[in-house]
């Protein structure tokens, strides 16, 4: 048999603009995820002193670029230490879905914009201590809600109002200072601070606070009754009665008015040598309802002022 050639393979012709499609195809997307990750990952230049000046994360560009992102952060960068515009831009990030810039937001502004608390502690500094230091998930809870945002009076409010019942009286004061000096006017905020420096045994600092509040609202019992308790703290008796009778005149219906109020008044007066006048606070509160109040406790009280006193 005559041997037959073995056939051969064809091979296809190389289609050259088949290849440079794909090359070009590649090249393209090589430059698509780059420009995504540069809009993921690169942040804007532009922001950095911000982002130095509250120690904070850096925004990513495609977040940054979010209208109502850039316009917030343009404004806080214009005034990087003001409430308004931090809270302005921590809301935007939180609605963009960022919360974790939002909370680097707020815990920036904390520690590099707000008031130091007396001993030049930063109000981050004492949420730390809190909740490295707590035994209560609650107290913990209410701590990192005021981290995140100190300017937020309910939560500020329960925990100051925990720390005091918790016999820390001085984180409580310190917080509720820092609220009030970074956040504005709060009334019962400036009330559970005073009570917290007095029971901290700040009688200087809860008389400051005291007179402070008495300046915005002049006409209320509450602030004069608490200059009272200060000063009497401070061993200044005769401006303490003078505290707490003005107190006595506030109230709206002083028949109302509990008996320790009146004896904080006629106590500072005995204190201050001032016997007589010092019976005239318990007269007052007897006078109200002479047979449920003329107490033996009461009347006891008035003979010794009467005998120290050498009253008619």
């Amino acid at each position: 048999m005559l041997d037959r050639p073995v056939p051969q393979p064809e091979f296809a012709r190389p289609n050259p603009v088949r290849a440079l499609v794909w090359v070009l195809a590649g090249a393209l997307l090589t430059i698509g995820a780059g420009i995504v990750a540069y809009l993921l990952y690169v942040e804007d230049r532009k922001y950095d002193p911000i982002y130095a000046r509250l120690g904070m994360a850096p925004i990513p560009k495609i977040i940054a670029n979010i209208p109502m992102v850039s316009e917030k952060l343009a404004r806080l960068s214009a005034n990087p230490c003001s409430n308004i515009e931090t809270s302005a831009l921590a809301d935007a990030l939180a609605d963009a879905g960022r919360k974790d810039l939002a909370s680097s937001v707020r815990r920036g502004h904390s520690r590099h914009c707000l008031v130091a608390v007396p001993g030049n502690v930063t109000p981050a500094d004492l949420l730390a201590t809190v909740i490295e230091t707590t035994s209560s998930a609650d107290t913990r809870r209410l701590a990192r809600q005021v981290q995140d945002n100190l300017c937020n009076p309910q939560a500020l409010l329960a925990l100051v109002t925990r720390l005091s019942q918790g016999q820390n009286s001085r984180a409580a004061a310190g917080l509720g200072d820092a609220f009030l000096a970074n956040c504005g006017a709060d009334n019962g905020i400036a009330y559970q601070t005073t009570m917290a420096y007095y029971e901290a045994g700040d009688a200087a600092k809860a008389l400051q606070m005291a007179r402070a509040n008495e300046r915005l609202t002049p006409n209320t019992a509450l602030w004069p009754a608490w200059i009272g308790r200060s000063l009497m703290k401070l061993g200044r008796y005769s401006e303490a009665a003078d505290a707490f009778q003005r107190s006595l005149t506030l109230w709206s219906n002083p028949s109302n008015v509990v008996y320790a109020e009146f004896w904080n008044a006629s106590n500072a007066l005995k204190m201050a040598g001032r016997y007589c006048d010092a019976m005239k606070p318990l007269v007052q509160y007897v006078s109200y309802a002479p047979v449920e109040r003329s107490t033996p406790q009461v009347q006891k009280e008035l003979e010794t002022l009467a005998g120290l006193g050498k009253c008619p």
